[in-house]
């Protein structure tokens, strides 16, 4: 994709220059902003988690495909490495310590035995999951940053917390792409007849959901939206006999960030879009290409709603600023080229081609 001109990548992670670290903070500010009407604790949380925290979640058993054990050199294979210049897994020995795999896995051990009531807590961390060789352009990557929202409380509270952010993402999503959408989902457990029905129950009782946004033809998902129930409460012991349950938001900050560099770089999608922002009113008015046509090809009406409209959506969509002489009659043919060289673009209701040389639109 052309955006990774402006971005350094490696497999499995990115490095983002000044300009892109600053478009980074602000999508991560307008995601905490979603909490501003409510309490907020902030968290802090490290890059590494330990073994026994993973194994009380639960994580060995369902997701050991993502794991990324710290290791370090054995005191005895120093020299060797040293040697050779290079590390291999003979050199190496493991500690029971972990890259965090989720954010919000840091959260439940600290909130241990602890009474807990309608709390909102978030964290921003840098979490590694392991892919394989799925890495990819569009956002799968080893190493990325989540911005976490932990919701603990009642079951009512916890689902309506969940469900505001749902409805602020998908608003925020939709003023990147139209296409973006909110669907059910499941975790990508191991595969294992104990995970199997766990996925089938995580759909059946509809306790996972992700805002998706297409991006270079791959569909992402940008953020995700969970509801444990006491799976985290009970174990780590504030469940409060059974009255206290947990929820999270993750927002993958670098998939939002690539999603909004990619609709900025696409220039025909930026046409297109704001093609259905002009056609939208003059669809609903059951207005179409031939009525236009006509109302300039005939008589020139100024009245005519059609004339008007396609000035005003011209004008206000793309800033294009009309002199008075451009409105006169003898002179329609000026708006008649514009909007042709848009049009041209294409959009549903709208199949018509035009070669008209090309205008340029800010």
């Amino acid at each position: 994709m052309a955006i990774f001109d402006r971005i350094f990548k490696k497999e499995g992670y990115l490095c983002l220059y000044e300009k892109e670290t600053e478009m980074f903070e602000q999508l991560d500010k307008d995601f905490v902003s979603f909490l501003n009407e409510y309490d907020v604790k902030r968290y802090s949380i490290p890059a590494m988690i330990d073994g026994n925290v993973l194994a009380k979640c639960n994580y060995f058993e369902s997701f050991p495909h993502h794991l990324s054990s710290v290791s370090t050199v054995k005191e005895n294979r120093l020299a060797n490495v040293s040697a050779n210049k290079i590390v291999t897994n003979e050199d190496l020995q493991t500690h029971n310590k972990f890259l965090t795999p989720a954010a919000c896995l840091h959260i439940y051990p600290m909130l241990e035995g602890k009474k807990i009531q309608n709390q909102n807590i978030i964290t921003k961390a840098r979490v590694y999951r392991y892919e394989g060789n799925r890495y990819n352009e569009t956002g799968r990557f080893w190493d990325y940053t989540v911005r976490e929202m932990v919701f603990v409380g009642s079951v009512d509270y916890v689902r309506k917390m969940l469900k505001e952010i749902m409805d602020k993402t998908i608003t925020y999503a939709k003023n990147i792409t139209p296409k973006a959408k909110l669907v059910q989902s499941s975790d990508v457990f191991f595969s294992c007849k104990r995970n199997e029905i766990k996925k089938k129950l995580q759909l059946a009782n509809e306790k996972k959901f992700e805002v998706i946004i297409p991006i270079d033809g791959e569909d992402v998902a940008v953020a995700s939206f969970n509801f444990h129930g006491n799976h985290f409460s009970m174990p780590f012991h504030f469940d409060q006999k059974g009255s206290i349950v947990s929820g999270c938001v993750g927002f993958g900050l670098e998939r939002w960030l690539l999603a909004k560099l990619f609709y900025e770089e696409n220039k025909e999608w930026k046409l297109q879009k704001a093609i259905a922002e002009i056609i939208s009113p003059l669809v609903e008015r059951e207005i179409r290409e031939a009525d236009y046509q006509s109302s300039l090809q005939s008589e020139f009406n100024m009245d005519s709603i059609v004339l008007v409209e396609a000035i005003i959506a011209l004008e206000t969509v793309f800033g294009i600023e009309f002199k008075d002489t451009d409105l006169v009659i003898e002179n329609f043919e000026n708006i008649n080229a514009i909007y042709n060289n848009i049009v041209k673009y294409r959009c549903e209701g709208w199949c018509y081609d035009y070669t008209i040389k090309k205008v340029d639109t800010p």
